[in-house]
């Protein structure tokens, strides 16, 4: 076994979706000076391998419930979204 294997500062991922063909996003969690962290990050794909991009935001994992509100709260007002149930109903 490879010694990184055990890193708990490696971001675990979590979630990940195609952004286009170099880039992609990632819901990563990881360990940081005795910390617990979510990571929400455009990672870029190219030639020189996998690397995260300054692009993104890192909160404590204890504030993952605002995360989700917010996310829901964004959701709900959305023109896209909104015209989304409106086709439906």
């Amino acid at each position: 076994m490879r010694a990184d294997e055990f890193d708990a500062t490696k971001p675990k991922i979590v979630y990940s979706w195609r952004r286009n063909a170099r880039e992609e996003f990632r819901a990563t969690t990881l360990e940081y000076e005795g910390r617990e962290w979510i990571d929400l990050r455009v990672w870029r794909c190219d030639d020189f391998g996998e690397r995260p991009t300054r692009r993104g935001i890192r909160i404590p994992a204890e504030e993952v419930s605002e995360l989700v509100a917010a996310s829901s709260a964004l959701r709900a007002a959305s023109p896209a979204h909104a015209a989304g149930r409106a086709m439906l109903g």
